[in-house]
């Protein structure tokens, strides 16, 4: 690997997830650039909201590894040693001190607590609580809406204020990798192009994120490289670019 090239944050090797005697995710391999947005895009059913579970700790694979690389571990001593961090088996707790955190498919938002109350549970793995307050002021001027109605409930919000905020408690995590599943899922299309503008910078801070998306074009259009799973398989990948222009995309995904 060249001085240019991005550095892996996680791996997934050989993954394979079942629900009884369902195999719901077939031995994938897929690699995260760090600093990059990969997306991973299917039709319903082909796998994808399970990968993130799996990746998250909210599934546990039939077989295979997650690994996140050097820099997530807890300790200076484990962190110098540079070694990888196998996910599965730990629990999602731990994998979110490690550094991963998810956004859920629905938001899962806390709806009769306060906005503030809710972006506050985001935080609950940290000790540090002064750069954690730091972190919510970051939060609020990136959600001017949050900010303003903090003491709100947030069962009051829009599906997209809903969206915001739920991307904003993953992000008081202060997570390294960000899992988003259809973040713009049932939101009118003035608040889908809104979204992705917000995800796209979130991304330019360096955060490294997995999008999960059925807007396919929205999310190929941003991401760096792409999966394109199908009945729990790997059948395409490549630059976001590259998955755009490809004939078995836009037959099956794109309308074209």
């Amino acid at each position: 690997m060249s001085a240019a090239d991005p550095k892996t944050i996680l791996t997934l090797r050989d993954l394979a997830v079942s629900y009884g005697h369902i195999e719901a995710v077939a031995g994938i391999d897929m690699v995260l650039a760090e600093g990059g947005i990969t997306a991973l895009v299917g039709a319903n059913g082909a796998g994808k909201s399970t990968t993130l579970m799996a990746i998250s700790g909210l599934l546990k694979p039939r077989r295979g590894s997650i690994l996140l690389h050097a820099g997530s571990a807890e300790s200076i001593e484990a962190a110098e040693a540079a070694e990888p961090v196998e996910l599965v088996g730990m629990a999602p707790h731990k994998i979110v001190r490690h550094g991963v955190a998810q956004v859920a498919e629905g938001r899962a938002i806390l709806t009769t607590l306060s906005i503030a109350e809710n972006l506050a549970l985001g935080a609950y793995t940290r000790r540090d609580k002064a750069q954690a307050l730091r972190d919510l002021d970051w939060i609020y001027s990136l959600f001017p809406v949050l900010a303003q109605r903090r003491a709100g409930l947030a069962g009051n919000l829009s599906g997209g204020e809903q969206q915001m905020l739920a991307i904003g408690r993953a992000l008081m995590a202060k997570p390294r990798v960000l899992l988003l599943d259809e973040p713009s899922m049932g939101l009118a299309p003035l608040m889908v192009r809104e979204i992705f503008r917000i995800i796209a910078d979130i991304n330019k801070t360096g955060l490294t994120i997995l999008l999960v998306e059925q807007n396919v074009r929205q999310a190929l259009r941003i991401a760096r490289h792409g999966y394109v799973l199908e009945n729990g398989r790997i059948v395409l990948s490549g630059s976001g670019a590259e998955l755009l222009d490809n004939p078995q995309v836009a037959a099956a995904y794109l309308g074209g």
